[in-house]
């Protein structure tokens, strides 16, 4: 009980540095340029365990041209150490959908902090409605679950790495019903998927 109260508290933490960082960034209003400014993960979900914003930007045409102004003009703004984007809509990158992908990140006093930004069609989104179903299915408890899930695999430097992504752990919590860490472990994470 103790460790999960110490979680909640480091979660509640990095969602109040969170808003600020994107407040501090205005990320909404310089993307809201290309489209429809969407928060993902566990930023929207309000499960953050570490520094990472996942946003999509979704237009019925995205643009080029658009995506390349954006992009000088976060370089000229000079508010991120490092700004890179990956062009994988004028020709199709395998394994990632046709879109702008802009990673950004900024330093603050409590650390650095990235953003993983997609623009593209929805037809080419599926991340949007998952999240938004996964936010209907989220209680306190499954909650507790994800955040020690979460926890346990950052320290093990397993999550993220492997193909065990945010998104793995909302499903099986949330739809496939996994009650706690253990059931995790064995189910999921010690899969052949994951090894």
């Amino acid at each position: 009980m103790k460790d999960i109260k110490k979680l909640l508290k480091k979660s509640v933490t990095l969602q109040k540095q969170a808003n600020r960082v994107v407040k501090d960034t205005k990320v909404q209003e310089i993307f809201s340029k290309l489209g429809k400014i969407n928060f993902i993960g566990s930023y929207k979900l309000r499960l953050m365990m570490r520094r990472d914003i996942d946003i999509i930007v979704t237009s019925n045409k995205p643009s080029v041209n658009k995506a390349n102004l954006i992009t000088k003009k976060l370089k000229a703004l000079r508010k991120f150490s490092s700004v890179r984007m990956i062009d994988s809509y004028t020709k199709r990158l395998p394994y990632l959908p046709q879109g702008f992908y802009w990673e950004l990140k900024i330093r603050k006093p409590e650390g650095e902090w990235k953003f993983d930004v997609w623009y593209l069609s929805p037809k080419e989104d599926k991340s949007i409605a998952s999240v938004n179903k996964w936010k209907k299915l989220l209680t306190s408890a499954k909650k507790n679950v994800i955040l020690a899930v979460k926890n346990k695999y950052l320290r093990t430097k397993m999550l993220y790495s492997n193909k065990l992504y945010g998104a793995k752990i909302y499903k099986a919590i949330l739809e496939r019903g996994i009650k706690d860490l253990e059931s995790f472990h064995k189910r999921v994470a010690s899969s052949k998927r994951h090894k």
